[in-house]
């Protein structure tokens, strides 16, 4: 069957659009093509506004901050850590916003006096530094009942347990570590001697390691230190990191820090719980004025943190 000349078969004929219509469907097609949002490089792990933060910048961020490898960190600290690291980038953008920016110039010296370091990374900590700033002159001064009334409610983080004033040397070769035991016993000083010859990174400062507690080191130390009155040095302690040599300087027993010595403690405490509050509070209205979108599909772990995830990825 022939149909009539100007219809076309009624096969055909419910496929065919006028023209006004046939324009119509290509404009909506073209503006829906330019609405599209551009793919991200594969790299791109999170978005923080319109700052991309790739896997390299992560593990960058881990090696300054943490001193470890993506891979030695187990998925739920690996979360925390990048949790962290975003949120100290929502900050850096909400100061930006905020007017509390860093000039290039600045960003730039603080990159040459910090080998290893990126512009971004001085940048978002120098924007910090200036939101910290910002928030201490808005704690309140507190009054000396505040302070006393602190030290009666919080008496156990004024409990001293017992400790050592402890000085450390630290040699990888056995023949010196017993050439600096001959040296100690003929009256040579402790500090001088750890200057010249100990691996710590306390050496020039005559290997001070402080006060510490029982728990604080590993046992074969602890033993030792423990054993020892002041003014005494230890015997040669072989580990896996090398020989080690101790000197007690002090021994203080359990008691409680009375308040004219807990006092500057106290202050300095009211103050960080009150900016970490104030931190925390401008945390929460950056996030709800910076979009964050973590891409955890791309996280070589699983991710377990509180950010929010990219639908698409």
């Amino acid at each position: 069957m022939i149909d009539s000349p100007g219809f076309a078969p009624m096969r055909l004929r419910r496929f065919l659009l006028p023209p006004v219509l046939l324009l119509l469907s290509a404009s909506l097609l073209l503006e829906s093509g330019c609405q599209r949002k551009p793919s991200l490089p594969p790299e791109v792990i999170v978005r923080v506004g319109d700052r991309m933060i790739t896997i390299a910048d992560y593990k960058h961020y881990l090696d300054r901050n943490a001193g470890a490898d993506l891979a030695q960190i187990a998925p739920a600290a690996a979360s925390a850590l990048l949790d962290q690291y975003v949120e100290e980038a929502i900050i850096s953008a909400y100061a930006a916003a905020h007017g509390e920016d860093v000039s290039a110039e600045k960003v730039a010296a603080a990159v040459r006096n910090d080998p290893g370091s990126t512009v971004m990374e001085k940048r978002d900590q120098m924007r910090r530094s200036n939101v910290v700033a910002d928030q201490l002159v808005r704690i309140p001064a507190y009054s000396p009942e505040q302070i006393r009334a602190y030290y009666d409610q919080h008496p156990e983080q004024f409990d001293l347990q017992e400790r050592v004033h402890a000085r450390q040397i630290l040699v990888h070769d056995e023949a010196l570590a017993n050439k600096v035991a001959e040296e100690l016993k003929k009256g040579v000083a402790f500090e001088a001697l750890s200057a010249e010859y100990s691996a710590a990174p306390n050496a020039q400062q005559g290997g001070d390691i402080g006060y510490v507690g029982r728990g604080q080191l590993p046992q074969v130390f602890e033993d030792e230190l423990f054993r020892l009155r002041p003014v005494s040095i230890s015997r040669i302690i072989k580990t896996d990191s090398g020989f080690h040599l101790f000197k007690v300087e002090d021994y203080r027993p359990a008691g409680k820090l009375d308040f004219a010595s807990a006092e500057p403690l106290i202050k300095t405490r009211i103050r960080e719980e009150q900016l970490n509050r104030q931190m925390a509070d401008l945390l929460v209205r950056a996030r709800n004025e910076i979009p964050v979108e973590v891409f955890a599909r791309r996280l070589p772990f699983t991710y377990s943190g509180s950010l929010s995830h990219a639908e698409a990825e």
